[in-house]
Order: structure tokens, then C-alpha cells, then sequence
């Protein structure tokens, strides 16, 4: 797996389809009610500094990648300490994914269907996807994702019927306070998880590579969460989306034109599969390279299989029902993810640029001298 390389374009697919990932059957940021449309642009707004935070931080050496980066600038110790701090949010992070997707099939899909066996399907497929490496995660995401857009924007013009732009009416009724909430769980879940792909990334050719897959990546994969969380709200309401655990799916099962386009929340569960198992493949890879760098391993394919297997474990025994799942993650996940997701990364941009402020100083005095 090592040297892989993706193209600028298969970046940037491969992120669209991450924040797809668990966000595409729910809709985040219905914390801001009606209002939930301004709670959208504003999250965008917030992320796009975000993104470009993280982009600067692997944009400092072309060539080397972030662990590299990180070494030269910050010295191993603080490297450690911070590669061991990501890895407990990656991991976390990995086991929810995988959860949630086995809740998904064993409420919507496969009814009784055990969780254990959802799990340890899509884990393997992770781990293999991951064994293959970061080249063919790129080439599946810039093939799949054109069929993923090209459904939710089908699926959203076939709902426009069955659409009312009362449910987004009036605007502005509780005030601020509810769309400050959308916009935080909105960063939280799904647009600061992007924070993963500074582990993953392979080292940029230029300095406005990163810029370049983070801000498209990340517009192109919120232009398509905004439509389809649009299209559940104009349809189902904003009560009736709060209510659900996969709105997306209730949505699309309305869709009726005949007897020949009908059921389309079975394709819903196609695009769900395609895109969790993009967003578990990266969340394994930035895990295991992180691992891998603490413990100065030169290959990590052998321990692919162990990690995911703990995922695995961790994702069936930490919650012990559907509803206690959701529960959790809606209250704790905000907070918890707050944490790694802005105030870790921003510390290490901080000692980033110092670090790299002082050598071009030193190589400057060096010149005069």
C-alpha cells in the first residue's frame, strides 16, 4: 500500500462520498427546525474554514505526507501523542459506522437479521478494500459516485409533486438558538469527520492540491446531503423527519409514478451500502496507518484484519439496543466529536505554523550569515 497515489479528482470523489456515508437515510442538523436550510449554508460557511485549516496543515511540505510533516516540524514525542489521541477518535468513530449500518439492515433491510452478521460482512469488505489500498478506494468512489448523484437528484425531482414549502415556514420563529444547534451537530456530523483524511491522503504534488480536494470535496458531498435532507423535510415535514431513524428511506418509499417507477427505498439501500463502505474503508485505513506509524511498523497489511476485527467487537458490545444507539450518539457525539475534530486539530495547525515559522527564520539568518 505504500506510494499510492490518487488523482486530485479521485480525492475529492472519494470525500463526497465519505460525507455521504451514515448522513444520507438521516438528516443532520434537524436540530434548527424549519430553519433547517440556513443551518445548512451556515454549517458550509463554518466547514469550508475548517477544511481549509486542515489543508494547510498538508500542504506545508509538498511531497511528504502528514505523518512526515508532523515528525519534522513537531518532533516524534508530540507526533506520538497526538497520532495516539486521533486513533482513539478514528477508532470510535469506525465501530459507529459499522453499527450503524448493521442497525440499519437489521430494522429496514434484513429484518432479524443478527448484528453480528451485518458486521463482520461489511468489515471484511472494509478490510479487504483497505488491503487493496488507497488507489482502488479512489477509483471505486470516482466510478460510484455518479451514480449516487445521479439518483438523489432523480429521487429529489420525482418528490417535487409530494413536496410543501410550508414545512419550511416561518422562518426564523424560535429565533437563532435552534439553527446554532443544526449548525454544530451539522459540523460535527458529517463535516468536521472529514478531519480523517489528513491520515489518509497520500503526499500532495503541490500546495493547492489539499486545498483543492478538501473545499471541492467537501462543497460537492454538502450540495448532496442539502438535497436530500431538503427533499425529506419538504415532504415528510420537520416533525415527521425528527420522528424517524432513516427519514430517506420513508421518503423515497412515497415515490409512486405508475407501476414502473416505484420502491425506490431498495435503491436507497444500495447507495447506503456503496457509500458506509467507503466512509468504514477510510476510517480503517487513517486507523491503521496511524497505528502503524506510532509503532514504526514498515508494513501494516497484517494488522488490518486484527483492528477491524476490535471495531467489530467494540461496535456490538458498546450499545445494547437500536434505540440506545441512536440515543447516545445524539447526545454525547456533538461534544465527544467537538473535541477531535476542531480543538486537537487546531492545537497541532497552531504548533505547525510556529514550527515552520521558526525554520524560515533560522534558514533566512543562515542566508545573511
Amino acid at each position: 500500500m505504500a506510494g499510492q497515489q490518487i488523482s486530485v479528482k479521485q480525492g475529492v470523489m472519494m470525500m463526497a462520498m465519505y460525507i455521504l456515508g451514515t448522513t444520507f437515510l438521516v438528516s443532520s442538523g434537524i436540530e434548527a427546525g424549519q430553519d433547517i436550510w440556513i443551518a445548512y449554508l451556515i454549517s458550509l460557511g463554518l466547514s469550508l474554514v475548517l477544511v481549509c485549516m486542515y489543508a494547510r496543515m498538508m500542504s506545508h511540505m509538498p511531497g511528504k505526507d502528514f505523518f512526515t510533516i508532523m515528525e519534522t516540524l513537531l518532533g516524534r514525542p508530540l507526533t506520538v501523542i497526538f497520532l495516539i489521541i486521533m486513533s482513539v477518535y478514528l477508532f470510535q468513530h469506525l465501530s459507529y459506522v459499522l453499527r450503524h449500518f448493521s442497525e440499519y439492515i437489521n430494522v429496514a433491510g434484513l429484518p432479524g437479521t443478527p448484528l453480528v452478521a451485518s458486521l463482520i460482512s461489511m468489515g471484511l469488505l472494509c478490510a479487504l478494500g483497505v488491503i487493496y489500498g488507497i488507489e482502488v478506494l479512489g477509483k471505486w468512489s470516482e466510478w460510484f459516485l455518479l451514480f449516487v448523484a445521479a439518483f438523489i437528484i432523480l429521487a429529489a425531482l420525482l418528490l417535487t409533486r409530494e413536496m410543501h414549502i410550508d414545512y419550511l415556514r416561518p422562518i426564523l420563529q424560535n429565533g437563532f438558538a435552534p439553527i446554532a444547534k443544526g449548525v454544530w451537530a451539522l459540523i460535527s456530523f458529517p463535516f468536521g469527520q472529514l478531519v480523517a483524511f489528513l491520515f489518509i491522503l497520500p503526499p500532495a504534488r503541490t500546495k493547492r492540491e489539499p486545498y483543492r480536494i478538501f473545499i471541492l470535496g467537501l462543497l460537492i458531498g454538502g450540495a448532496l446531503i442539502f438535497v436530500s435532507s431538503m427533499s425529506n423535510v419538504l415532504v415528510l415535514g420537520v416533525k415527521g423527519v425528527a420522528r424517524l431513524f432513516y427519514p430517506t428511506y420513508s421518503t423515497l418509499a412515497i415515490i409512486r409514478i405508475g407501476t414502473f417507477i416505484q420502491r425506490l427505498e431498495i435503491a436507497a439501500t444500495t447507495i447506503f451500502m456503496i457509500t458506509v463502505f467507503v466512509k468504514a474503508a477510510v476510517l480503517l485505513l487513517g486507523l491503521i496507518r496511524s497505528l502503524a506509524r506510532i509503532l514504526k511498523l514498515k508494513s501494516y497489511t497484517f494488522i488490518v484484519i486484527p483492528v477491524m476485527l476490535l471495531a467489530i467487537n467494540y461496535g456490538f458490545n458498546a450499545y445494547r439496543g437500536n434505540l440506545e444507539h441512536y440515543t447516545g450518539i445524539a447526545v454525547f457525539v456533538p461534544y465527544f466529536t467537538t473535541f477531535y475534530q476542531i480543538i486537537i486539530p487546531f492545537l497541532i495547525f497552531m504548533l505547525l505554523e510556529w514550527s515552520a515559522a521558526r525554520r524560515r527564520r533560522g534558514k533566512v539568518r543562515d542566508v545573511r550569515e
